[in-house]
């Protein structure tokens, strides 16, 4: 597990699971992403060696994402900058050429 602090990264949580750390790089390194809190870590997630599923629920404020890999599962928040002409789209559009690229499952829901 990383601890990661500073930038986008908010809140008191630090620490990300493994197969997490590229997809919060991911996140960071977007325009469309005002903020990013760390949250939750389940350990006993029944994630198998298959490859790591990123689950994104669009929510009012901006994404709920959900990591799972490696026997352990990690929610994010992804605050959207508003200032960003249509950051939902820009980042969806960027989350599944990141996904596609590096060979993840990603399913997207919509809670709004």
């Amino acid at each position: 597990m990383s601890h990661l602090s500073g930038g986008k990264i908010s809140g008191s949580h630090t620490t990300a699971i493994e197969a997490a750390v590229p997809v919060v790089d991911f996140f960071l390194g977007q325009a469309s992403v005002k903020k990013l809190i760390l949250g939750f870590i389940d350990n006993n997630a029944a994630t198998g060696g298959g490859p790591v599923r990123i689950k994104a629920i669009h929510e009012q404020t901006g994404i709920e994402v959900s990591v799972s890999g490696s026997g352990a599962n990690q929610k994010l928040r992804v605050y959207l900058d508003n200032s960003v002409e249509d950051p939902r789209q820009k980042l969806q559009q960027a989350l599944e050429t990141f996904a596609t690229g590096g060979n993840y499952t990603l399913s997207f829901h919509d809670r709004r």
